[in-house]
């Protein structure tokens, strides 16, 4: 069953904007923590970034048009299932991201924590585009895995850093934009 410009995609397409950008949000700040030259005004623009796009989240979210679902129980059966993976895939990330954290710290290789974490991020969105039927999530997880694989060339620790970083929240915000864009569609 497709659900393809449904009212309900449209807002779980608007709901995922929100959750980009607050994570997105993450990888900015730590840009700016990772680079001496960013200034407090790089942390507030940042921050005003992203409030614009959390607030235009909420708003496609609340205003989301498109048709109905011609079969309402078995979307929401379907938006349920999704939930489900949503979580055991959050969930195992998570726990593959501590489990490299930790043993990088502990092999004193704590700077390529962000490198290893942007491209596990990265693989999650695989998954996800599946499960949202958002093919957009499968260019985003290709260009965060890609950008953590490039950035293993950088030979200055606080240059790879900042550059996984940025990557990362520009690719994070402009997926967050490109799903608001798609969750206006409504045919």
């Amino acid at each position: 069953m497709s659900f393809e410009h449904t009212k309900s995609h449209n807002r779980g397409l608007a709901i995922g904007a929100a959750i980009l950008t607050a994570f997105g949000l993450f990888w900015a700040l730590a840009a700016i923590h990772a680079s001496p030259s960013l200034t407090h005004a790089a942390a507030y623009a940042a921050i005003a970034i992203a409030v614009v796009l959390i607030v235009a989240s909420v708003w496609c979210a609340l205003r989301a048009q498109g048709r109905e679902a011609q079969n309402p129980e078995a979307a929401e059966r379907e938006g349920r299932r999704a939930g489900m993976w949503f979580g055991i895939i959050f969930t195992l990330e998570g726990a593959i991201i501590a489990a490299a954290a930790i043993a990088l710290s502990r092999h004193n290789l704590a700077d390529w924590i962000p490198i290893v974490t942007a491209f596990i991020v990265g693989l999650h969105f695989l998954p996800l585009a599946r499960i949202f039927r958002a093919p957009l999530y499968y260019i985003t997880g290709a260009l965060a895995a890609a950008a953590a694989l490039v950035s293993i060339a950088i030979s200055d620790s606080a240059a790879r850093i900042a550059f996984v970083c940025v990557a990362m929240v520009t690719i994070l915000w402009l997926t967050s934009i490109a799903a608001l864009v798609q969750s206006r569609r409504s045919t």
